[in-house]
């Protein structure tokens, strides 16, 4: 495949991306009122914290979906090698059973003590908590299976006909939700609701994946190959669980320490956080598949150039976004879902720096897998996430059990993890991180925390809306000409190719 399709097909799968991400944020912003109006904060924390829990079973899957797209990515560079890729399915497969039973016994686990892990009061039954406990469950054991279509069709570079198919199930999600809230099943109702639309958008991903990807099928893996499936698929998997502290241990420690009523404030004040990691995830799994490919075919060069232009928008995305969020954070919140549930600007600071912790952990991360080689990734990670809980719950306490001790705690505590990770690829791929950027990151987010103290936060949507408009005029030109490279801007506007000097 010559290097235009490469940034063709790596242009489809971001285009669809961002389409279900801003088709699904419209939904979850309108959806999220009458959420909030049919369960109250009580039990939507409940909800969510239901949620952070289980999901930490989910790393006892082998995270076989993730290690079979990028080794079909590593692989997809040379036609002749179908009947691997067909094995590296068998594997997966194979690999995803013998997990199952591990990640049960998890669950099992996890579900009856759902009460002794969640600071909850008298109005919560132990009888609902299992219940909801139970279906989460379920939904999260049979996902692994479910999401191997999936995973093809990124490892061959055409995310985007996923991506099609979850426009679709992310619309009717939304519906089925509020619907069943409006007719009072409750927490039951959205716990059933999750794990029908995980199995209707698996089956239909899968029919796409078959008439797409020509090779589509699976054989038995050699013991060779099983073996070093394991190895990635195990590293993968001790990975996913370092992820989910990075991700979720602020939303448990909250809950187990504070209650669910500050975990429905974290949420919503967390919303515009989560919508922006979400907006780089999405640029690292439309630019990676084809680092993999370039990579796998020992094309140094191109993957360099790529792997610049990924780093420069993670920044780019950083700077935007986190000091939009410092400045109309508690503006938005307040208009939206009401001022009761911002969390103060101390900790709307500290969150927006692990945001972009995040940002850059997880698209160094991206980087690193397709490597893979992922085991120094996996101890370095293993360190600095038990140092973030350690300072986390240290800090509570030091800090008289305020949130924001639990927030430093986790920053200081990941701050090496991003420095350890881009020396990593910069050895992988032999590139130098560009510190002009993040200085420039840097001055950006202190001088917004400064204005922000200077904003009058009494005013419409209308206002809003201006005030955002705005912003966009002002800095957008600003990132274009003082931070984007030309390498970058000729990927965004699909002028030609990146060149090589």
């Amino acid at each position: 495949m010559k290097y235009n399709e490469y940034i063709k097909s790596t242009k489809l799968n971001a285009l669809t991306a961002y389409f279900n991400f801003f088709i699904s944020s419209i939904l979850i912003f309108i959806a999220s009122p009458y959420i909030i109006q049919f369960l109250g904060t009580y039990y939507y924390g409940v909800w969510k914290s239901i949620q952070k829990i289980l999901d930490f079973s989910s790393v006892t899957d082998g995270k076989t979906s993730s290690a079979l797209k990028w080794i079909i990515a590593n692989k997809e560079g040379d036609s002749s090698l179908k009947s691997d890729k067909r094995r590296a399915v068998g594997a997966a497969i194979k690999i995803c059973l013998f997990f199952m039973p591990f990640t049960i016994l998890i669950l099992v686990g996890l579900i009856f003590n759902l009460p002794n892990l969640i600071n909850l009061n008298d109005e919560t039954s132990n009888s609902l908590l299992f219940n909801v406990g139970v279906i989460l469950g379920i939904n999260i054991l049979i996902s692994p299976l479910l999401a191997i279509p999936s995973a093809i069709l990124t490892g061959v570079n055409k995310a985007y006909k996923a991506n099609a198919v979850r426009i679709l199930t992310t619309i009717l999600l939304n519906i089925l939700t509020v619907s069943v809230l409006f007719l009072d099943y409750g927490l039951k109702g959205m716990a059933l609701v999750t794990l029908f639309m995980t199995m209707l958008n698996a089956l239909f991903i899968y029919y796409v994946c078959k008439r797409n990807v020509s090779w589509l099928g699976l054989s038995k893996p050699k013991r060779k190959e099983l073996k070093l499936f394991f190895n990635f698929s195990f590293y993968i998997f001790l990975w996913s669980f370092i992820e989910k502290l990075i991700l979720s241990s602020e939303i448990i420690i909250i809950g187990f320490l504070i209650g669910p009523k500050v975990v429905s404030n974290y949420t919503f004040s967390t919303y515009l956080m989560v919508l922006v990691i979400s907006i780089s995830i999405i640029t690292g799994s439309s630019l990676t598949p084809s680092i993999g490919k370039l990579l796998g075919q020992g094309n140094s060069d191109y993957s360099s150039k790529i792997v610049k232009v990924f780093r420069e928008l993670i920044i780019a995305i950083s700077v935007f976004f986190g000091a939009f969020i410092i400045l109309f954070n508690k503006n938005f919140i307040t208009i939206w879902v009401g001022e009761s549930l911002y969390l103060g600007s101390n900790s709307n600071l500290l969150l927006v720096l692990l945001m972009i912790q995040t940002l850059f952990i997880r698209s160094e991360s991206q980087v690193l897998d397709l490597s893979l080689n992922i085991k120094n990734k996996v101890r370095y990670g293993a360190v600095f996430s038990v140092l973030s809980l350690f300072l986390s719950i240290t800090f509570y306490h030091l800090f008289e059990n305020k949130l924001e001790g639990i927030l430093l705690g986790a920053f200081l505590g990941r701050f090496f993890m991003v420095v350890v990770f881009k020396k990593m690829v910069d050895r992988m791929i032999d590139i130098k991180v560009n510190f002009k950027q993040i200085t420039f990151l840097i001055i950006t987010l202190i001088l917004s925390f400064w204005l922000s103290f200077y904003f009058n936060y009494d005013y419409s949507w209308i206002l809003f809306i201006g005030f955002i408009i705005i912003y966009v005029l002002i800095v957008l030109p600003l990132l274009w000409y003082f931070l984007i490279s030309v390498d970058t801007k000729s990927v965004i506007l699909k002028i030609s190719p990146i060149k090589l000097n």
